[in-house]
């Protein structure tokens, strides 16, 4: 985004093939493009998922646009968006930040509450089942704490209170959800219990791996690696590694193919 908030291509966005890059068709561009369609609208952060965009703008609204298998769009119906659509039913809600999972979206409302939609295999967007949501649905299973922000992964969905506390549901094989209990899937949302007592400053999601930073600067990450180790070992051995060194920021970033199966 530029310093008047035009929304510009990412220059590594270059496949359009689900519509993704909201200029009307699915060509492939190549070099970064002004996305005309939302010319005028201040954009304040942008999301990409595996085929589809989300944007959220000063104002709080909420557009998507791209593929909408499994009603990740968040348009009550799984049609693909060439051009970005407002989020209807989010009228009314001050969205102040949004997230793209695979398969998935959610959204938090400047009063603490989190929308998920999309795909809800592994159950993921927390609402109790496998079931999907192709319009914005409140997780009620946060309904007791003020959410303020989320990040979504493949198959699972964390999220960090106002209090530093984070929460994480969806699947939980090979430690992706953060729960020392790695068989099946988490339905709702529930409180990691190895980061009880820390206070969660910013958190990172993507594919099948989560991490996180504590207001004391310090790393924890976790999720799938490989089979050599379980959560808790991989949790304890780059926490004692990382131990001296002071972080402010994290990103997570998946070069596995994402996969409903």
């Amino acid at each position: 985004m530029t310093s008047n908030n035009y929304l510009f291509l990412n220059i590594f966005q270059l496949i359009g093939e689900d519509g993704q890059l909201g200029l009307g068709d699915t060509s492939d561009q190549h070099e970064p493009t002004f996305l005309d369609a939302l010319r005028g609208v201040a954009v304040r952060q942008l999301a990409c998922g595996s085929g589809h965009t989300c944007i959220l703008t000063q104002d709080g609204e909420v557009f998507t646009w791209g593929r909408g298998d499994d009603g990740r769009l968040g348009h009550g119906d799984n049609g693909w968006k060439y051009i970005p659509r407002l989020v209807a039913s989010l009228t009314g809600e001050v969205v102040t930040q949004i997230t793209c999972g695979s398969y998935h979206t959610a959204a938090v409302t400047n009063n603490g509450e989190l929308f998920t939609w999309g795909g809800g295999m592994y159950g993921k967007l927390g609402h109790g089942s496998e079931s999907g949501c192709s319009t914005p649905r409140k997780v009620d299973g946060l309904n007791s704490v003020h959410v303020r922000s989320v990040g979504c992964g493949s198959r699972h969905t964390v999220a960090v209170t106002s209090t530093g506390a984070l929460y994480s549901w969806g699947d939980k094989e090979n430690g992706v959800a953060g729960h020392e209990n790695t068989e099946g899937h988490q339905y709702t949302p529930k409180l990691v219990e190895k980061l009880q007592g820390k206070i969660v400053v910013q958190l990172s999601a993507c594919g099948f791996h989560t991490g996180c930073i504590t207001n004391d600067k310090n790393v924890y990450i976790w999720g799938e690696v490989s089979a050599v180790f379980s959560f808790i070992d991989f949790l304890n051995l780059f926490s004692s590694l990382l131990k001296e060194t002071m972080f402010s920021f994290l990103f997570c970033y998946s070069n596995r193919v994402n996969s409903e199966d």
